[in-house]
Protein backbone atom coordinates (compact mmCIF):
# COMPACT_ATOMS: atom_id res chain seq x y z
CA UNK A 1 0.00 0.00 0.00
CA UNK A 2 2.81 2.38 0.91
CA UNK A 3 4.73 1.51 -2.28
CA UNK A 4 1.62 2.23 -4.38
CA UNK A 5 1.33 5.61 -2.71
CA UNK A 6 4.98 6.40 -3.45
CA UNK A 7 4.48 5.46 -7.10
CA UNK A 8 1.31 7.58 -7.35
CA UNK A 9 3.13 10.51 -5.76
CA UNK A 10 6.08 10.19 -8.16
CA UNK A 11 3.70 10.07 -11.11
CA UNK A 12 1.97 13.22 -9.90
CA UNK A 13 5.32 14.94 -9.46
CA UNK A 14 6.29 13.93 -12.99
CA UNK A 15 2.96 15.14 -14.45
CA UNK A 16 3.41 18.55 -12.83
CA UNK A 17 6.42 19.16 -15.04
CA UNK A 18 4.45 18.47 -18.21
CA UNK A 19 1.00 19.90 -17.45
CA UNK A 20 0.02 22.63 -19.86
CA UNK A 21 -0.54 25.78 -17.88
CA UNK A 22 -3.64 27.92 -18.25
CA UNK A 23 -2.82 31.02 -16.22
CA UNK A 24 -5.14 33.91 -15.49
CA UNK A 25 -5.75 36.38 -12.68
CA UNK A 26 -7.36 34.41 -9.87
CA UNK A 27 -8.86 35.55 -6.58
CA UNK A 28 -7.35 33.01 -4.14
CA UNK A 29 -10.31 33.57 -1.80
CA UNK A 30 -12.48 31.37 -4.03
CA UNK A 31 -10.06 28.44 -3.74
CA UNK A 32 -9.41 29.07 -0.05
CA UNK A 33 -13.13 29.12 0.81
CA UNK A 34 -13.58 25.75 -0.91
CA UNK A 35 -10.65 24.30 1.00
CA UNK A 36 -11.87 25.72 4.33
CA UNK A 37 -15.28 24.16 3.70
CA UNK A 38 -13.53 20.82 3.06
CA UNK A 39 -11.61 21.06 6.36
CA UNK A 40 -14.76 21.96 8.30
CA UNK A 41 -16.54 18.89 6.91
CA UNK A 42 -13.56 16.54 7.19
CA UNK A 43 -12.49 17.60 10.69
CA UNK A 44 -15.69 18.80 12.41
CA UNK A 45 -14.02 18.86 15.85
CA UNK A 46 -10.96 20.76 14.65
CA UNK A 47 -10.87 24.31 15.98
CA UNK A 48 -8.96 26.66 13.71
CA UNK A 49 -8.72 30.42 13.78
CA UNK A 50 -8.47 31.25 10.06
CA UNK A 51 -7.04 34.71 9.38
CA UNK A 52 -7.50 35.77 5.75
CA UNK A 53 -6.07 38.93 4.26
CA UNK A 54 -6.29 38.51 0.51
CA UNK A 55 -5.49 41.89 -1.03
CA UNK A 56 -4.68 40.95 -4.61
CA UNK A 57 -5.35 38.45 -7.33
CA UNK A 58 -2.62 36.03 -8.38
CA UNK A 59 -1.61 35.31 -11.97
CA UNK A 60 -1.52 31.52 -11.91
CA UNK A 61 -2.94 28.29 -13.23
CA UNK A 62 -6.02 27.74 -11.05
CA UNK A 63 -5.57 23.97 -10.71
CA UNK A 64 -1.93 24.35 -9.72
CA UNK A 65 -2.72 27.20 -7.32
CA UNK A 66 -5.31 24.98 -5.65
CA UNK A 67 -2.67 22.24 -5.29
CA UNK A 68 -0.28 24.73 -3.64
CA UNK A 69 -2.90 25.98 -1.20
CA UNK A 70 -4.25 22.51 -0.47
CA UNK A 71 -0.81 21.16 0.34
CA UNK A 72 0.18 24.09 2.53
CA UNK A 73 -3.12 24.11 4.44
CA UNK A 74 -3.01 20.34 4.90
CA UNK A 75 0.45 20.74 6.42
CA UNK A 76 -0.88 23.42 8.78
CA UNK A 77 -3.55 21.01 10.01
CA UNK A 78 -1.23 17.98 10.08
CA UNK A 79 1.61 19.68 11.94
CA UNK A 80 -0.49 21.55 14.48
CA UNK A 81 0.59 21.70 18.09
CA UNK A 82 -1.45 19.93 20.70
CA UNK A 83 -0.40 22.66 23.13
CA UNK A 84 -2.54 25.49 21.69
CA UNK A 85 -5.46 26.17 19.35
CA UNK A 86 -4.43 26.26 15.70
CA UNK A 87 -4.19 29.64 13.98
CA UNK A 88 -3.61 29.79 10.24
CA UNK A 89 -2.93 33.04 8.42
CA UNK A 90 -3.26 33.32 4.65
CA UNK A 91 -2.45 36.58 2.91
CA UNK A 92 -1.41 38.09 -0.37
CA UNK A 93 0.53 41.29 -0.87
CA UNK A 94 2.52 43.03 -3.60
CA UNK A 95 6.14 41.90 -3.58
CA UNK A 96 8.87 42.93 -6.01
CA UNK A 97 7.27 42.66 -9.48
CA UNK A 98 4.60 40.17 -8.43
CA UNK A 99 2.56 38.84 -5.55
CA UNK A 100 3.62 37.09 -2.36
CA UNK A 101 1.17 34.53 -1.04
CA UNK A 102 1.94 33.58 2.56
CA UNK A 103 0.54 30.68 4.56
CA UNK A 104 1.61 30.73 8.21
CA UNK A 105 0.61 28.78 11.30
CA UNK A 106 1.42 28.42 14.97
CA UNK A 107 2.06 24.67 14.73
CA UNK A 108 5.11 22.60 15.59
CA UNK A 109 7.36 24.38 13.10
CA UNK A 110 10.76 22.92 12.27
CA UNK A 111 14.44 23.58 12.77
CA UNK A 112 15.65 25.98 10.05
CA UNK A 113 18.80 23.87 9.76
CA UNK A 114 16.63 21.53 7.66
CA UNK A 115 15.07 24.24 5.47
CA UNK A 116 16.44 22.87 2.18
CA UNK A 117 15.52 19.30 3.05
CA UNK A 118 11.78 19.99 3.34
CA UNK A 119 11.50 20.65 -0.40
CA UNK A 120 13.19 17.40 -1.44
CA UNK A 121 11.35 14.35 -2.76
CA UNK A 122 10.68 11.88 0.06
CA UNK A 123 12.70 14.02 2.46
CA UNK A 124 10.83 14.08 5.74
CA UNK A 125 11.62 15.55 9.11
CA UNK A 126 9.30 13.14 10.92
CA UNK A 127 8.65 9.42 10.83
CA UNK A 128 5.43 7.83 9.53
CA UNK A 129 4.63 6.89 13.11
CA UNK A 130 4.61 10.58 14.08
CA UNK A 131 2.93 12.07 10.99
CA UNK A 132 1.48 10.25 8.00
CA UNK A 133 2.70 11.25 4.56
CA UNK A 134 5.07 10.41 1.75
CA UNK A 135 7.31 13.47 1.81
CA UNK A 136 6.54 14.75 -1.67
CA UNK A 137 3.98 17.48 -1.01
CA UNK A 138 6.38 20.38 -0.61
CA UNK A 139 8.47 19.12 -3.53
CA UNK A 140 5.28 19.35 -5.61
CA UNK A 141 4.63 22.87 -4.34
CA UNK A 142 8.18 23.92 -5.21
CA UNK A 143 7.83 22.45 -8.69
CA UNK A 144 4.54 24.28 -9.21
CA UNK A 145 6.10 27.56 -8.10
CA UNK A 146 9.01 27.05 -10.50
CA UNK A 147 6.52 26.34 -13.31
CA UNK A 148 5.04 29.78 -12.60
CA UNK A 149 8.50 31.34 -12.77
CA UNK A 150 8.36 31.95 -9.03
CA UNK A 151 9.77 30.43 -5.91
CA UNK A 152 8.89 29.23 -2.43
CA UNK A 153 10.75 29.53 0.84
CA UNK A 154 9.96 28.95 4.47
CA UNK A 155 10.72 30.38 7.86
CA UNK A 156 10.07 28.43 11.03
CA UNK A 157 10.92 27.89 14.63
CA UNK A 158 10.65 24.57 16.43
CA UNK A 159 7.37 24.62 18.37
CA UNK A 160 6.88 28.18 17.14
CA UNK A 161 5.07 27.67 13.85
CA UNK A 162 6.03 27.93 10.21
CA UNK A 163 5.43 30.35 7.36
CA UNK A 164 5.64 29.48 3.67
CA UNK A 165 6.13 32.28 1.17
CA UNK A 166 5.09 31.70 -2.46
CA UNK A 167 6.27 34.33 -4.92
CA UNK A 168 4.26 34.65 -8.15
CA UNK A 169 6.02 37.03 -10.56
CA UNK A 170 4.03 39.17 -12.96
CA UNK A 171 0.87 39.12 -10.88
CA UNK A 172 0.60 42.90 -10.51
Amino acid sequence: KKMNRFIEDLLEYSRLGRKEMDSSFIDPTIIINGLLDFYLRTYPDLKVNWELKIETKVYADSILLEMVLSNLLTNCVKYRSGQRPLTVSIRTEPYQSGILLTVADNGIGFNMEYHDRIFGIFKRLHSDAEYEGAGIGLANVQRIMHRHGGTIWAEAEEQGGAAFFCYFPGSK
